[in-house]
């Protein structure tokens, strides 16, 4: 056996430690693990998007940006959010500003696969599926065309089965199956696929704002999005509270990134209700005590000083000073609508700029919610892309 080999002995092994890493392609949990675990840790993602391109490509995806500086006069009631001045518009929209983080576990039709792995039988160390174009991101679906959600589908299915199986697997929309012949674990006499899986795919990611009217959250900025580069397509999920426990600082080539933990499995902040190019939706369970903040029209968003609103430890955010650079003209949504960097100084000795994780955090200006950052740059990780907050807005609707 190489040292590299992944036993599978145990079904359910669950950890809740998060790592912000890697986002655009999964998640950042081993939580809820079905099938096969043992004693194999699983990294999931995260949810902030890295930008590979050089500065030079970057920018120029924003031809048309204002470059003004915005002083624009309204009329506004302001309010003070740690001492600095937050607007709440008279007449305008209003909502709950976020910026703290949150456990996001968003379900999918069937299971996530994270890995597969050799089982111990009587006869010797075996993988049931090490000839099969399976991979990880892959959605088991069902199980001799029986629908699995959990564990005990698994379980059940198998104690039922004869010696082999029709496993249908998802990858990308597409649906295909494959004929499997389930081993037996010498440790429990239990049959085993050699699959280590996971119940939903799972990370920490950051509240952008919650629309009070109807209770609408909005988090993240930019889809989660499956190993293949397509969303993945929400069929539920849950938040909750989340706290961050340490910062890896960000390098120019190498993105930085925020761990954390899910605070409260007991009791979940809201429910998800779609995935897509925006960012993570869904419902709030109960109203939330947070400070209303008017939302600025994309068209009145200018180039010059800002903040941004996170959390890079525990679960308070604070607010830091950043310049947006280029804030772009957009007839119709766009994910990436402003280029920032930060300059405060404070977040840059601690996280080298933006980092992973951060992807939903509130960007403010004037008093007022402008955006959301989405990505940051891996060869400037004081630079990234933010979302208009008023695209957000619509997709609460």
């Amino acid at each position: 056996m190489t040292k590299n080999t992944k036993i599978c002995s145990k079904i359910g092994l669950k950890s809740y430690f998060v790592s912000v890493g890697l986002l655009a392609i999964m998640m950042i949990v081993a939580i809820g693990f079905v099938g096969c675990a043992g004693a194999e840790t699983t990294s999931c993602q995260d949810f902030s998007c890295v930008v590979v391109n050089n500065d030079s490509q970057n920018f120029t995806t924003c031809l048309g940006c204002n470059l003004e500086e915005y002083d624009q006069k309204d009329e506004f009631d302001v309010g003070l959010l740690g001492g600095f001045p937050i607007k709440q518009s008279s007449g305008g929209k209003e909502v709950l500003l976020g910026g703290f983080p949150i456990g996001i576990n968003v379900k999918v039709d069937g299971l996530v696969i994270t890995n597969k792995c050799s089982v111990v039988t009587n006869a010797g160390v075996v993988e049931p599926l090490g000839g099969c174009d399976i991979a990880s991101g892959d959605i088991l679906v069902a199980i001799d065309g029986k629908k699995v959600k959990c564990q005990n589908d698994i379980v059940g299915i198998l104690l039922q089965s004869g010696d082999k199986v029709e496993l249908t697997i998802c990858r990308g929309g597409v649906t295909r199956k494959f004929a499997v012949v389930p081993v037996i674990d010498a440790l429990n006499g239990s049959k085993r696929l050699g699959l280590v899986l996971q119940d939903g795919v799972l990370g920490i990611g950051t509240m952008t704002f919650v629309e009070p009217n109807s209770n609408t959250f909005a988090c993240l900025g930019h889809p989660i999005k499956d190993r293949q580069g397509g969303n993945v397509v929400a069929n539920g999920g849950e938040i909750f509270d989340a706290q961050i426990l340490s910062v890896k600082k960000g390098q120019r080539g190498s993105a930085g990134e925020l761990n954390g933990n899910f605070a409260n499995l007991s009791k979940n902040l809201g429910t998800v209700s779609k995935n897509n190019d925006y960012g993570l939706y869904g419902k709030v369970a109960k109203n939330m005590n947070l400070p209303k903040i008017a939302v600025a029209p994309h068209d009145e968003v200018r180039a010059g000083k800002a903040k941004i609103y996170t959390t890079i430890a525990g679960a308070k955010p604070k607010l830091y000073d950043i310049e947006i650079i280029k804030a772009c003209h957009q007839s119709s949504k766009d994910d990436k609508s402003m280029v920032i960097r930060v300059v405060d100084k404070e977040l840059l000795d601690i996280s080298g700029g933006i980092v992973q994780g951060m992807s939903g955090s509130p960007i403010l200006q004037n008093g007022r919610l402008v955006g959301a950052v989405t990505h940051v740059f891996v060869n400037d990780p004081t630079k990234g892309y933010g979302l208009y907050a008023d695209w957000m807005l619509s997709e609460c609707a």
